[in-house]
């Protein structure tokens, strides 16, 4: 090892003597301690500032529900109203509505005022005083408010409304919500909020401790600030949340007091042992510092890319190619990295996902081109794998510039096609729960109602019996019993059919297609159905043809057949005509059923096939009927596959078709 040494001699003799070496070593132990100090330092002051943004972004996280809870608060009292609206709207008493009005106005402090139309006048408000003018206002006359009043009428929902100043001073919101009963609207219920003491109680937590909160709304491409201070959204260090609100986007900012002891302490020890050891080599330090800081960035990244499912990309928007993919898309989509090089952004989407992303993409470049704002950018999509198989992924981008200021961004493509399918399973569910509500609520309707008329007629007609029996004569009594036998026999068929109809709903009835012979099927209920034709001396004609086997339910089939057949001979008079036809078309065979009878009016044709709009009619010698034959008729002939319709003229005839799929076995 060579020590180089430099001697120098004094005036007075001595000599000194200058190391090179040890000048090296000490300078290479001071470079040594000041990166191992600027080290420490750095990893305090990213604890510090992840401690801050965790304390920011747990407060952030309390911020939404809080609010949405208390903006839930204020649309329960508007849910109370209407479901008192939808108990009693057919014995509305004016007191008792004021008073329910005025009660729900006291509930909430933040509630100004209540206003209730009937229809689109209104007639109601809370509270009276100050507010008498509104009563009689119709909305329809008002042309700044008619636009939202008519959107909530066409669409069924609320819609929250502001912020609106006020007459009396102050800004509000005005959440209005459509009020229906029996499927019609009532009225508009108007809730007026006010902004300042309601957001000042949301945020009395926040606020106590120095946390500065701002929120605004996204309005017809512009924002309108809320609360708070608008200028929030510009910091950089402000937290920013999005969420919606009754059919409103709002964002939030929100930004953290700074600990101002602890980071001047901070500051005081980082630049005293900055100047101590700035002497022995700033910009070596600096770049021992960075180049370090680098590597364990890279290093990060490349670990992280490694290990997550998530895929990682950099997609060069001036270039219009991807530079980086991180190996995870291998299990991702089944295309190693450099494939994924290759291709071009969307070329693995479907068409629709394509158009997609190519129009947000484009809006959010050219937003960012302008602003210098990163937005990001949250999409859910469908992609092809190489194995050709179609996934829902989620996509999050970020725009920032890179060093040859091109506009790069940054994605994160994450898979969430069980997360998809769950949601997709959910809605059909929900649909479904709703069709089963709505049956109930049909069955419930018909029990109430038609069941009522066969029973009331039995009960008069005993009731008449037993109090004359004395003086009535055999043949009396003999045409009261006939009649209560029609009557029970009426409310056994209504009965029977409801139950069937209500089983074929909820998919209780037994259901087994098979190969089914038409032929064989309406010559068998035509054959049933012989006596009565002769009754009514009615000439049936069918000519069985050569047809494929139809796949349907043996049951149901016979049911539709015999039930459309029978309302044939019911509404044709005497010495009539009933054909029944088949013809093969696009695989399905067509059934008509026609005849030579009274018709049906067009204004009834709509609802032969709605249950909740039960058409019954006395056939032409007065025979009786439930109103659910051709219900029912609709609903097995959907079961199995086809569809039924019908064409009719007045006074001239019927003609029912129905269609089932061809067995294919």
């Amino acid at each position: 090892m060579l020590n180089f040494i430099r001697s120098r001699t004094n005036k007075k003799g001595q000599t000194f003597h200058f190391s090179f070496f040890s000048f090296f070593i000490g300078s290479l132990m001071s470079i040594s301690l000041l990166v191992l100090f600027e080290t420490m330092m750095h990893y305090r002051q990213q604890q510090h500032q992840k401690s801050l943004d965790i304390r920011t972004l747990s407060l952030g996280k309390e911020l939404i529900p809080r609010l949405d809870r208390e903006l839930n608060k204020v649309a329960y009292l508007s849910m109370g109203i209407e479901a008192y609206l939808k108990v009693y709207h057919q014995e509305i008493n004016t007191e008792k509505l004021q008073k329910v009005l005025t009660e729900t106005w006291k509930q909430s402090p933040f509630i100004r005022s209540l206003g209730l139309s009937r229809g689109t006048v209104i007639q109601y408000v809370a509270p009276i005083e100050g507010n008498e003018e509104a009563i009689g206002m119709d909305y329809r006359k008002n042309p700044e408010q008619w636009p939202d009043i008519n959107q909530i009428i066409q669409t069924g929902e609320g819609l929250l409304l502001g912020p609106v100043s006020l007459v009396q001073g102050g800004e509000s919101f005005i959440y209005r919500k459509p009020i229906y009963t029996n499927g019609e609207l009532w009225g508009i219920l108007s809730t007026v909020v006010e902004i300042s003491p309601f957001f000042n109680a949301a945020f009395t937590e926040f606020t106590s401790k120095g946390y500065e909160v701002a929120i605004r709304r996204l309005h017809k491409d512009a924002y309108i600030n809320l609360y708070g201070d608008p200028q929030l959204f510009e910091q950089n260090n402000a937290l920013k949340l999005q969420t919606n609100f009754i059919n409103q986007g709002w964002e939030y900012a929100i930004s953290s007091p700074d600990d101002q002891e602890e980071f001047a302490m901070f500051s005081f020890w980082l630049w005293l042992g900055r100047s101590l050891w700035i002497v022995l080599g700033v910009a070596i330090i600096y770049t021992l510092q960075v180049s370090t800081a680098n590597h364990i960035h890279v290093q990060k990244h490349e670990l992280l890319a490694k290990n997550i499912s998530d895929v990682i990309w950099v997609y060069n928007v001036a270039q219009r190619r991807f530079t980086y993919v991180s190996p995870s898309i291998q299990t991702h989509a089944g295309y190693n990295t450099q494939e994924t090089l290759n291709l071009t952004l969307g070329q693995t989407l479907t068409p629709e996902s394509k158009q997609i992303i190519e129009k947000r993409l484009n809006e959010s470049v050219a937003r960012f081109t302008q602003t210098k704002n990163n937005q990001p950018l949250l999409l859910e999509l469908q992609q092809k794998t190489k194995l050709g198989k179609v996934i829902w992924i989620e996509i999050s981008c970020n725009f920032s510039f890179n060093n040859q200021n091109e506009i790069t961004i940054t994605g994160i493509t994450r898979n969430i096609d069980d997360r998809k399918k769950t949601e997709l399973e959910l809605a059909r569910n929900e649909l479904k729960l709703a069709k089963l509500n709505a049956t109930k609520d049909d069955f419930f309707s018909i029990i109430g109602h038609d069941l009522k008329s066969p029973f009331n007629s039995l009960t008069g007609t005993l009731d008449f019996l037993i109090t004359n029996s004395a003086t009535l004569s055999d043949a009396d009594k003999l045409q009261c019993l006939t009649m209560c036998r029609e009557s029970t026999s009426q409310a056994t068929k209504l009965l029977e059919n409801l139950l069937t109809w209500a089983r074929s709903q909820t998919g209780d009835i037994t259901f087994e297609q098979e190969s089914i012979d038409l032929n064989h099927s309406i010559l068998d209920s035509i054959k049933l159905l012989a006596v009565t034709a002769n009754n009514k001396s009615i000439e049936v004609n069918y000519h069985p043809t050569e047809l494929p086997p139809v796949l349907a339910d043996q049951q149901m089939v016979d049911t539709i057949l015999r039930n459309l057949i029978s309302n044939a001979l019911k509404f044709t008079p005497r010495g009539g005509k009933t054909l029944v036809q088949c013809k093969l078309q696009d695989d399905f065979i067509h059934v008509s059923i026609s005849d030579t009878g009274v018709g049906i009016d067009e204004k009834t044709i709509p609802d032969l096939f709605q249950v909740n709009k039960k058409v019954s009619t006395k056939g032409t010698e007065n025979e009786s009927g439930t109103g659910l034959g051709l219900v029912l008729c609709k609903a097995f002939v959907e079961k199995n596959g086809g569809h039924i319709y019908v064409n009719s003229t007045l006074n001239q005839g019927s003609n029912f078709t129905f269609t089932l799929p061809i067995y294919q076995g």
